[in-house]
């Protein structure tokens, strides 16, 4: 640990990764008071951490920009309403005062007259205290228009006034907007909800992938003087450079810096890989594509140098690392061999003579039970070393590494091993340098009692049961336990289509937490017959009874009713008298 801190801490530090900034607001900032339009006013901040705040009441609506004029160190600020909440922050948008600081913030927005807000500001730096100057500045803003890709164009930006500007992609993909004028100017990239600030007077900005026809804002601002400078947008492309050669300078030549550049490289064997390239590059990413199209990445963190495996072809990504618009840099990639160095056996020392800088020896073991192993280093006579060793799986899947475990530091690596498995032990010195050392395999302890700690949570699914599994500390060993039945499927189920009088309808019946799902056959209902009579019988000719379904169209068939009988009745038409007979109809 100690070693990985001396080699990171510079790093670090030339980063400024060791220096957060204050993001959350102050539950109690320091007030200084109040500031009014176009004052210079000092503001001092004596406690490390602190985040203090000035109030500023606007005369009218307006579009007002407040400014740290600090010419030496590093200052974040934000706007807040009057009950707190932040409406605008900036860490770097600005290069304003008698001579620009890149770190100046610069953050504005639209705000209400009359209405008091809240200016609050802090140092980068967490430990940082002192003064420094803010002023609030009234601007305009001034829509230009629409941009387009390739095609430069000079822009001029008067003093106090912020230039929209509108970018609409015409297809997919991954942009560049590049500044190459003589004056400074800041650029803040809005799109999608994100934002992408500090482009200054020659420089490039990155911006994700664009969606064809996705609006993309930039407003475009100076400093207290008007600035001209010209702008391009670019998409980024990728060149094919062909095949990594070992051994070999490759020079890369950008045309602009939203190229990417590529090289390929398949490795015959196993090998440590070391690499060197000039400051005009940077290494994008090292990456191999498996057969679903997925990467995996290689780390290139490890002092230029890694490892890479047979059976993949690694693809080498490089950018441009200055803010110029083209450029040439070299790489140049070196192996060094990992050597087969034989078969480990138990309880024997082996002597290891790492005899060439950078070169790995690696050793197989396959155990004959299941047990805890350890593999220790020592020094070789009167040589002193600091060694270092990897255990790999049969796949050469890292498993475990050990650097300091032992004591004046040798390695001491510990890992439970399954019986029948072959396991690869490297080794070599932590600097990558030359020397001798002994190494040996034993079992670590018959009596060793594992120190469990929880690994991993595998939760209970509808089908699969759950548990946790648990790791030994010391030696890697693992255990599941702690198990929970499978949940079973959580089932609902709606209608997808209902039945009809003639077919069958659909009941949907699916899992709320898994992708189970199944359907169910409703059965059609059939017809419901209702009739009526669409020409009634009398004596003279039969009538007609229609059948149909009250459901749905079917219109069924007829039937005859039968024709009436005569219903006799009489009337006297003639009565009869004394002397004639009458008549009855």
């Amino acid at each position: 640990m100690k070693k990985l801190l001396l080699v990171l801490f510079p790093l670090l530090l030339a980063l400024g990764i060791l220096f957060s900034p204050v993001v959350s607001y102050a539950d109690d900032p320091v007030k200084e008071g109040t500031i009014a339009l176009n004052e210079t006013k000092t503001v001092t901040i004596s406690d490390e951490g602190g985040v203090h705040y000035v109030e500023f009441t606007p005369a009218e609506d307006g579009l007002y920009a407040f400014v740290s004029l600090d010419e030496n160190y590093d200052t974040v600020g934000a706007i807040l309403d009057s009950e707190g909440e932040k409406i605008q922050e900036n860490d770097d948008g600005y290069g304003f005062g008698s001579a620009p600081n890149r770190n100046n913030f610069c953050v504005y927005t639209e705000l209400e007259g009359g209405k008091t807000y809240r200016l609050q500001y802090w140092y980068y730096a967490s430990s940082r205290t002192g003064s420094f100057n803010i002023k609030v500045v009234k601007w305009t803003a001034s829509d230009q228009g629409a941009l387009t890709v390739t095609t430069p164009k000079t822009i001029t930006v008067p003093a106090g006034r912020v230039d929209t500007y509108t970018f609409i992609p015409e297809e997919d993909g991954p942009y560049y907007f590049c500044f190459s004028g003589p004056d400074h100017v800041t650029a803040d990239i809005e799109h999608k909800g994100s934002s992408s600030h500090n482009i200054f007077s020659t420089g490039y900005t990155y911006f994700d992938v664009m969606t064809k026809g996705e609006v993309c804002t930039l407003k475009i601002h100076a400093s207290e003087t008007a600035a001209t400078n010209t702008l391009t947008i670019l998409r980024q492309s990728v060149v094919d450079d062909g095949l990594l050669q070992l051994s070999t300078d490759h020079t890369i030549t950008f045309a602009s810096p939203s190229e990417i550049h590529m090289l390929r490289y398949t490795p015959v064997r196993n090998m440590v890989y070391i690499y060197t390239y000039d400051g005009a590059l940077n290494i994008k990413q090292i990456y191999y594509l498996d057969e679903d199209g997925s990467k995996h990445y290689v780390n290139t963190s490890s002092n230029n140098r890694f490892t890479l495996d047979t059976g993949h072809t690694y693809i080498f990504e490089f950018e441009l690392s200055s803010s110029s618009m083209s450029g040439t840099g070299t790489f140049r990639m070196e192996d060094k061999l990992i050597t087969d160095a034989g078969v480990l056996t138990l309880n024997t020392p082996v002597t290891v003579p790492i005899d060439a800088n950078y070169n790995v020896l690696e050793y197989s073991f396959t155990p004959s039970a299941n047990a805890v192993y350890i593999l220790t280093s020592s020094p070789y006579g009167d040589t002193h070393t600091d060694t270092y060793a990897t255990l790999l799986d049969s796949s050469f899947s890292e498993l475990k590494t050990d650097d300091d475990g032992g004591e004046d530091n040798q390695f001491s690596l510990v890992y439970y091993l399954e019986a029948g498995k072959t396991y690869y032990y490297r080794v070599r010195l932590y600097g990558y340098g030359t020397g001798k050392f002994v190494i040996t395999l034993g079992n670590y302890s018959a009596s060793h009692e594992h120190d469990f700690t929880r690994d991993y949570t595998q939760r209970a699914t509808c089908t699969e049961q759950g548990y946790t599994v648990y790791k030994c500390r010391d030696c890697g060993f693992t255990k599941m336990d702690d198990f929970i039945e499978p949940l079973g499927h959580a089932l609902g189920h709606f209608i997808s289509k209902y039945p009809t009088c003639t077919e069958d309808g659909t009941e949907h019946y699916q899992c709320s937490r898994c992708d189970y799902e199944y359907d169910t056959v409703l059965v059609a209902v059939g017809h419901t017959i209702v009739h009526r009579t669409t020409v009634p019988a009398t004596c003279s000719a039969p009538g007609t009874e229609h059948y149909y379904c009250e459901n749905c169209d079917y219109e069924g068939y007829d039937e005859e009713i039968p024709m009436l009988d005569h219903v006799i009745t009489h009337r006297t038409t003639v009565p009869a008298t004394c002397s004639a007979p009458g008549t009855e109809h």
